[in-house]
């Protein structure tokens, strides 16, 4: 099933985005989708770029897609499988099967899958 940035998905509306703050990009509040780690009732699942020289003159930055599935419900979604299509048909381009693995969305909070998953609650 493809699913369209701002579509419903198993009762989650699913938007897309991008977060990069390498280099001489603009601060993270500009650049970044909102929620993201650290905001309140999200579970974040990423870690920063593990490649320093990409960042420039920022010690650990971000440089990647994120989705944000958020969860108007009263009950807790689990979500099994993400996938991520960009552009795999053509030359380039990389289809991302199942990077999170399985994906938690509490009741009335919003997950937030980006680069380099390891799980945190914030």
């Amino acid at each position: 099933m493809a699913v369209v940035a701002g579509s419903a998905a198993g009762g989650l509306t699913v938007s897309v985005s991008y977060a990069e703050d390498i280099a001489n990009a603009p601060a993270p509040g500009a650049s970044f989708p909102n929620p993201w780690k650290g905001s309140p009732n999200v579970v974040f699942y990423g870690n920063v770029n593990p490649q320093s020289a990409e960042c420039g003159s920022v010690a650990r930055c971000y440089d990647a897609g994120g989705i944000r599935l958020d969860n108007p419900g009263a009950s807790d979604v689990i979500v099994t499988k993400v996938v991520v299509d960009v552009h795999s048909s053509v030359s380039g381009g990389k289809l991302y099967n199942n990077l999170w693995g399985t994906v938690t969305v509490p009741a009335h909070q919003s997950a937030a899958p980006t680069e380099n998953p390891v799980p945190v609650t914030a």
